[in-house]
């Protein structure tokens, strides 16, 4: 027999115990603790700054660090290769109509708070992820508060690999998005199919038509495409104030031959950074006594009830003692972000979490060792945590 028993619930990284008395050692308690992290890392100081140059784009990409790479040996016939471009509704882009191609006219190329962006288009690489387009820039974090950096993106995803099998990280093209400090990177962000399956909104073929445009390249083939809405990302540098930080965005081919993807970004500024708020919760199913072999399912839910996404949330549980991980049993509902298992911890990587997102996780184990107690703790981190 094995006896389900959870820690007192706890804030923080630390652990409580508590000693099992005749009657409470036969229940089980869903056990939780949620807290919110940052990482700290040092780097160098530099001369205010505290306003981004150029943050929208407006006419060109006057300060901002331009690079793109063929390395992986760009296709060449029939498409275009790697570029960045500034976009809007009255300059002519890929698609001519002010909306980012391949999306059937639904995206605009420009967010809301901008009447233009730049475009990174990753082209039609052969292998490896080697085709790209990036820009980036420095500024420093200012130290009046204004500390939260705020941004505008969308993207465009072009066949999604995991309808052939597979799903390898980085099968399909992505856009990744990292702030770095001292050549480091304290936050980030990676979109793809893969990582944001539920959030991309997916096109059929008859919507996206070949075009022989130079971004379908391989004109009587369509692809599958899907498309990110413009969304606004804020991530809280509160522990870096006063140092130089970097803003750099990349658009990636995928690791084969053929498909590629766009990226989109603009509004960069400086703010106060808005009070996070979300909710955290852990049950396990059966709640009484088990036998030994029997099956126990976890189910944890985050919950981002506040009005600002919740950048880069990850979910930490740990296989408890005297049980024995059901294999492939790590689930997300619905589909975002990546797992991953090291030893016993179980991780869940979700990524970007706008407001109102809720998300439903579980596993499952078998109870091992008769009359044992079973207890289990999960945590949550995400990069919105306030400087004290």
């Amino acid at each position: 027999m094995a006896v389900l028993f959870p820690p007192f619930l706890s804030k923080g990284v630390g652990r409580a115990s508590s000693p099992i008395d005749p009657v409470q050692k036969y229940r089980s308690y869903p056990g939780w603790t949620v807290f919110l992290s940052a990482m700290l890392l040092l780097g160098g100081t530099a001369p205010a700054a505290w306003a981004w140059v150029n943050p929208n784009f407006t006419g060109g990409l006057t300060g901002w660090t331009v690079s793109t790479s063929t390395t992986g040996g760009w296709a060449g016939a029939g498409c275009n290769p790697p570029s960045v471009a500034v976009v809007n509704a009255t300059t002519a882009s890929a698609s001519g109509t002010g909306v980012a191609p391949d999306t059937a006219g639904l995206l605009p190329d420009h967010p809301a708070c901008s009447q233009d962006a730049v475009q990174l288009y990753s082209s039609r690489g052969d292998s490896n992820n080697l085709d790209w387009a990036q820009i980036e820039q420095s500024d420093i974090v200012p130290t009046n508060g204004n500390t939260c950096l705020n941004f505008w993106f969308a993207g465009v995803f072009d066949s999604h690999h995991a309808d052939t099998g597979d799903t390898a990280p980085h099968a399909d093209s992505y856009l990744e998005i990292d702030v770095l400090v001292g050549g480091a990177v304290v936050a980030g962000i990676v979109y793809s199919w893969e990582n944001n399956l539920a959030q991309i909104v997916q096109l059929t073929n008859t919507q996206v038509a070949p075009t022989g445009d130079g971004t379908e390249c391989v004109v009587g083939t369509p692809n599958r495409w899907g498309y990110l809405p413009w969304t606004q990302y804020t991530i809280n540098l509160c522990q870096y104030a006063g140092e130089q930080v970097t803003f750099r965005a990349t658009d990636f081919d995928c690791d084969e031959g053929g498909h590629y993807g766009f990226g989109y970004i603009s509004c960069l500024t400086w703010g106060m950074c808005p009070v996070a708020s979300e909710t955290f919760s852990k049950s396990n199913n059966p709640t009484g006594q088990v036998s030994q072999g029997a099956t126990i399912t976890y189910t944890l839910t985050y919950t981002n009830t506040g009005s600002i996404g919740a950048p880069n949330v990850t979910v930490t549980d740990v296989v408890p003692a005297n049980t024995t991980l059901v294999p492939n049993s790590m689930t997300s509902n619905p589909p975002t972000g990546t797992t991953s298992q090291n030893g016993s911890q179980l991780l869940w990587s979700l990524g970007y979490e706008p407001p109102g997102a809720s998300v439903t996780l579980g596993f499952q184990v078998v109870a091992g060792q008769a009359c044992e107690t079973v207890s289990n703790q999960a945590q949550e981190t995400d990069s919105m945590q306030p400087c004290h």
